[in-house]
């Protein structure tokens, strides 16, 4: 399995559109079934009951994907053809908006006068809309109290400390006026990718649809490891779930986070949070490739979320909670059906700081290992303005040499103790 990295491979239009609008030609080409999109109108926009033909986004596609980029040109090169090709340059080579618009306008004086080029990058972008997957604002409290949402949605005040949910800017006027025309700012927003989408998308490429299976193909590699299909958690979550197992299209994630600045420079105080969803159903060469990693959530900065994070996380939970119990109706391009698509989180990555930060775990201070807990040993280094943490040999096998070593363990000398137990969720959580 290999993913197309060449930009200019000529795309699939008519399997674009529908995928992206829930329309599924199955196999005899003559029965086409449509989910009326009530799935997807968060992520595709509003789909009409009367069906596909009453849907505007739709019919603009297929009109774009019909209409001859010029007169007598090739069938094949239509409006949407250039459009697409165009964007996938943009993305592969990350060329700017502006660039994009130049390239326009070179074009449309090299093509016979009657070509249907847009004009510029902004209105190309605003036709290939019902391609791409949406995402969602959502307004925060600028001290990470609260999300805008549910019981919030039309609070104009933070209900815990009062902050106001949107600042006043004062908008350029070209004409002189003695009125300053001001507009309502959101202090802070949320950018929040509804995960079901995503994963129904990926099952849309006969492909992909294949490789999401592989990890039922596979072969357990006893004492190796070598996918996270070997780990003990793994078999541990399918003896566990096995329903959930059992239909091997269901898909199991790793999600990871971690702050960075936006800006690239060091000395500029901001940071951003990415939370990004990985699936590990995917054989190793593809699963930790960057066309198949999730981005779920980018929590705004200018300061990191620290423990406040399950505020912004509140989306993303929900929607696991439902892929987990109900599930999505997805369509499987490779068997030619359709199917509940469940999907199960395992575990998460980070490095000890973001751990921390999303467990609400301690990792600081004079008992700031997470394993041992009260037991921690630390001392401060007056030298270094540091702490330091020791006792380590007493995670070691009881017969090891490095126990009885009084030379260069000083000044602990031998080591007896036995290693502390290993917290269990409720104590952790205590």
């Amino acid at each position: 399995m290999q993913v197309e990295d060449n930009p200019s491979t000529h795309p699939r239009l008519d399997d674009l559109i529908n995928d992206a609008c829930g329309v599924h030609d199955i196999q005899d080409n003559h029965s086409m079934e449509y989910d009326g999109g009530q799935a997807d109108q968060d992520c595709f926009g509003p789909h009409l009951n009367g069906g596909v033909n009453e849907d505007k986004e739709y019919v603009k596609l297929k009109t774009d994907a019909a209409r001859p980029l010029y007169s007598n040109c090739d069938a094949d090169h239509s409006t949407l053809y250039a459009m697409v090709g165009l964007h996938n340059l943009k993305s592969h080579f990350g060329l700017s908006g502006n660039s994009v618009t130049e390239i326009l306008k070179w074009a449309k004086d090299l093509l016979p006068k009657d070509n249907t080029l847009p004009d510029n990058y902004p209105y190309m972008k605003k036709s290939l809309k019902g391609l791409g997957m949406k995402y969602k604002s959502i307004h925060a409290c600028k001290f990470d109290c609260i999300l805008y949402r549910k019981e919030y949605e039309f609070k104009e005040k933070c209900p815990i400390c009062g902050e106001p949910r949107f600042t006043m800017m004062k908008t350029p006027n070209d004409k002189p006026c003695k009125f300053q025309n001001f507009s309502r700012v959101p202090q802070k927003v949320l950018k929040y990718f509804p995960l079901g989408p995503r994963l129904k998308r990926l099952y849309t490429v006969p492909w992909i649809s294949e490789a999401l299976t592989w990890h039922a193909r596979a072969e357990v590699g006893g004492n190796l490891m070598r996918h996270p299909i070997d780990s003990t958690i793994w078999q541990a979550a399918n003896f566990a779930h096995p329903e959930f197992a059992k239909e091997v299209r269901n898909i199991r994630l790793g999600l990871s986070t971690d702050g960075f600045n936006p800006f690239g420079n060091l000395s500029t105080n901001q940071s951003v949070w990415p939370v990004v969803l990985v699936p590990y159903n995917l054989p190793p060469s593809l699963c930790m490739r960057k066309e198949f990693t999730l981005l779920s959530l980018l929590i705004p900065g200018p300061k990191a979320p620290s423990d406040d994070i399950d505020v912004f996380l509140a989306p993303l939970i929900e929607e696991l909670k439902e892929l987990w119990v109900d599930g999505v109706r997805a369509f499987d391009s490779n068997k030619q059906e359709e199917f509940t698509l469940k999907a199960m989180l395992l575990w998460a990555i980070h490095d000890l700081p973001a751990y921390g930060t999303l467990s609400g775990c301690n990792v600081h201070g004079y008992l700031g290992c997470p394993i041992c807990g009260e037991e921690t040993e630390s001392q401060w280094l007056d030298k270094s303005n540091k702490i330091c943490y020791h006792g380590h040999r007493r995670f070691l096998p009881s017969a090891h040499p490095f126990r009885s070593d009084k030379n260069n363990f000083l000044p602990d000398g031998i080591e007896h103790r036995l290693a502390p137990k290993r917290l269990s969720g409720s104590k952790i959580e205590e």
